[in-house]
């Protein structure tokens, strides 16, 4: 019978990402940064110890959204107060 392998802290080595963000679609990019970070592609994964990669995004401001998402997505901010409530558009959040 094989017992189950405990993986030590000593054994996660943190690999670096480089991403370009040009011409890929907004949601592609977050799912695959996303997964990178937690670390679902490493054979050595363990849930109980930050086991992911290190990711950096270039080109940001070239990634691919839908032109009706730019003006009909909308972002909520409250400061708390009465009549604090801030809308942002993705476009003008995106400036």
């Amino acid at each position: 019978m094989t017992k189950t392998r405990s993986i030590k802290k000593s054994e996660i080595n943190p690999e670096w990402h480089i991403l370009d963000a040009t011409g890929v679609r907004l949601g592609k990019l977050a799912t695959k940064a996303a997964s990178l970070l937690i670390g679902k592609h490493k054979t050595n994964k363990a849930d109980n110890m930050p086991s992911g990669d290190k990711v950096v995004i270039i080109n940001s401001k070239l990634v691919d959204v839908h032109k009706r998402k730019l003006t009909g997505k909308k972002y909520y901010s409250h400061s708390g107060y009465i009549g604090g409530l801030k809308e942002l558009d993705l476009e003008e959040m995106m400036k």
